[in-house]
């Protein structure tokens, strides 16, 4: 430690954290919930989920308490530090990316293989779904993508009097839109004709909706968070990491809602729209004792029914 005046300074840029309670009430906390969740299922009621709801709340409440108090008001989070904390960040986004691919794999594997129990349809015959909902939450969410991209830009145009009012009008109207796709979503699974248990492609559609609208949820507390901070002034030109990481985590949400949307959404309604046609061009392979189908030949069928070329399919 260096001294000067009677005060000691660090050698090194590191931020040497105090000593918290909040990572082990967290994990505690969190153990609880599931815990709850568990229990809910099993009819055992509602309470043990309150509390560890309300104790994962108020752990992460805290510590984030403790992390701006660091941050913005002790100076501990010098530039190397904030540069690190980037990377670090850079490497959750990439990790969640994963997590993605991996509940896509598994609807594909499932779509490329079927199973007799769907009679080697997919997704099943009798599955139904609005048509127009999700490309509407399509728009709102590619939207707000862009209003949080204004923004950004009005916060790199220096922070002054003639630039916080639209970034931070930019920002609520993305927190806005944002809860306008959560209750979309809600809307969609309260009117949905099949639930959870319907086949493979039930738990996967809704393991991969559901995983997508909490992180909506995160991304919202998130820039709810930010906005809030930009509101006592905490955001600065060059002290902005709450709010940059805010951004980046909501692209990321937008990113994973198009390939969910072109992977998923678009399959169900277009490509399997016409579950007659796609039954009656199912092909056995009697060698192998499997069956599949030739998207390829059954597209070009369709393509040529509508142009008048050849008979449609019986």
């Amino acid at each position: 430690m260096n001294k000067t005046y009677g005060v000691a300074y660090p050698k090194h840029p590191w931020n040497i954290v105090d000593k918290s309670p909040w990572p082990f009430v967290s994990g505690l906390s969190s153990f609880f919930f599931v815990l709850g969740f568990v229990s809910l299922l099993h009819g055992y009621g509602v309470l043990q989920l309150d509390v560890g709801l309300a104790s994962v709340l108020m752990s992460f409440t805290m510590w984030n308490r403790d992390i701006v108090r660091e941050g913005t008001f002790q100076g501990k989070h010098t530039s190397f530090v904030k540069t690190c904390l980037k990377t670090g960040f850079k490497y959750f986004i990439v990790s969640e990316f994963m997590l993605f691919f991996s509940f896509f794999w598994a609807f594909y594997h499932f779509y490329l293989n079927g199973s007799v129990e769907t009679a080697y349809v997919y997704p099943p015959m009798g599955l139904g779904m609005d048509d127009k909902l999700p490309g509407i939450m399509n728009l709102i969410l590619i939207m707000s993508g862009s209003i949080i991209t204004f923004s950004h830009i009005h916060h790199n145009l220096k922070v002054n009097k003639e630039h916080i009012f639209p970034r931070q009008l930019y920002l609520l109207l993305t927190i806005m839109f944002g809860m306008i796709f959560i209750s979309c979503q809600v809307y969609e699974y309260c009117h949905n004709s099949f639930t959870f248990s319907d086949s493979t492609f039930g738990s996967v559609f809704y393991l991969l909706t559901g995983c997508h609208s909490l992180h909506v949820i995160v991304g919202v507390s998130f820039l709810i968070v930010s906005w809030a901070r930009n509101l006592n002034n905490h955001t600065t030109f060059h002290h902005n990491l709450n709010y940059i990481l805010a951004i980046w985590y909501w692209h990321f949400v937008d990113v994973i809602w198009i390939f969910l949307y072109l992977k998923v959404y678009y399959l169900f309604h277009f490509i399997a729209s016409d579950q007659s046609l796609k039954f009656h061009y199912t092909m056995y392979d009697f060698s192998g004792g499997s069956m599949h189908f030739n998207y390829f030949e059954l597209l070009l069928q369709k393509s040529l029914e509508k142009l008048g070329k050849v008979d449609s399919v019986q």
